[in-house]
């Protein structure tokens, strides 16, 4: 009775050893934004959004890869380990973070798909939110015309997981949500 108690022991920590990271553990890697200096900020708002929708389809397959991992190992002991999406929603995030410096140095706006300055039919994708304020500590977005509130819930989750924290609203008048990252 003891050994196989210790065998199902062993094999429940074996299968915990080789289980995918959670996206939300899951850092930038280090990325210069020297690559970026050559953008104006049309391109670098065009460039973020791209990014950020690469973001989210890589959200998702990580989240698939742990759930079908935590199931395989629930019945053959072991997980999946990280894929190939683990290290390209690191390098993803990097550029991201890279992109926001360099909006930054250059006092572009923060606006998805666009800049502050265009006027309000060519600021954004019509299914992307609008970025009004964005810090590690929080982001304000507005709802565009055709972005659903999850999207506008999806995309603070993914901005604050990109500072290794997590989302919580803190006021909500439509069109206007505010978020914590916690």
């Amino acid at each position: 009775m003891m050994k196989k108690l210790v065998m199902l022991a062993s094999l429940a920590l074996a299968g915990c050893l080789n289980m995918p990271t959670p996206p939300s553990q899951i850092t930038g890697a280090e990325v210069s934004s020297l690559r970026y200096e050559s953008f104006d900020c049309h391109r670098l708002a065009v460039e973020y959004d791209r990014l950020v929708r690469r973001e989210g389809r890589l959200l998702i397959a990580q989240s698939q890869r742990v759930k079908t991992s935590e199931v395989q190992a629930f019945w053959w002991g072991f997980g999946q380990g990280d894929g190939i999406e683990a290290a390209e929603l690191s390098q993803v995030r990097g550029e991201a973070d890279a992109v926001r410096v360099a909006m930054e140095q250059k006092s572009c706006g923060m606006i998805a798909g666009a800049t502050r300055n265009q006027s309000p039919t060519q600021q954004h994708n019509s299914y992307s939110p609008i970025v009004l304020e964005a810090s590690a500590h929080g982001i304000t977005l507005e709802k565009s015309d055709h972005a659903s509130v999850q999207t506008i819930y999806d995309a603070a989750s993914s901005h604050c997981q990109r500072h290794g924290k997590k989302s919580a609203i803190s006021t909500s008048a439509y069109p206007r949500y505010t978020f914590s990252c916690l």
